[in-house]
């Protein structure tokens, strides 16, 4: 069996449910956690980005890092 693994994040609903829930996403331990024991292939973050706003364009190079 394979242990290969692609992660998929849309970035919009697990931020604004960590809202809801009153929690922060570490997003390093959240993959780490994700791949444990498998092989990553790739991992994938879906989110939009206002140019103006610092905070998205931190997070962005952050995710690009």
């Amino acid at each position: 069996m394979s242990r290969n693994v692609a992660v998929f994040v849309d970035v919009a609903n697990v931020f604004y449910a960590a809202k809801a829930a009153g929690v922060d996403i570490d997003y390093v331990t959240l993959l780490k956690t994700i791949t444990a024991n498998r092989d990553l292939v790739r991992a994938y973050a879906y989110t939009g980005l206002d140019p103006d706003n610092e905070n998205q364009k931190a997070f962005h190079n952050f995710l690009d890092g």
